[in-house]
């Protein structure tokens, strides 16, 4: 069904851009000043035909982008999952354990680096 409107809203893209490059531009741009009298022989009534159907093409083609949306299969979410695939992806990775800090070397002789609370290490 997704392919359908995918080709449905192609066809009506590619319709819409032929309709508007049909018309006859509605302002005193360069095809009035060189092309004369627009309304010779029914004319009018062409251009009439020709924006109705730029209109017909235009909505359809987002009622076809609109139903579209109907139709993609997308994954539910879960209990496991989240239904996103860079959130389920960020939650399997496994995370960089830090470097370990240093250590220094311990004393076993039982006495104490640290100043007493009198002492200061500036003397």
């Amino acid at each position: 069904m997704t392919l359908l409107f995918s080709i449905l809203i192609i066809i009506s893209a590619v319709l819409v851009v032929l309709a508007v490059l049909a018309q006859n531009s509605k302002g005193n741009g360069l095809s009035n000043s060189l092309g004369g009298a627009s309304q010779l022989m029914g004319v009018k009534r062409t251009t009439d035909i020709i924006e109705k159907l730029t209109w017909v093409f235009a909505i359809s083609l987002l009622t076809f982008c609109l139903c579209i949306n109907l139709f993609v299969d997308r994954p539910e979410a879960n209990a496991e999952g989240s239904g996103s695939v860079n959130v389920d992806r960020a939650k399997a990775a496994k995370p960089k354990q830090a470097p370990a800090a240093p250590t220094d070397q311990v004393d076993t002789t039982g006495a104490s680096s640290a100043p007493a609370n009198g002492d200061s290490l500036a003397n």
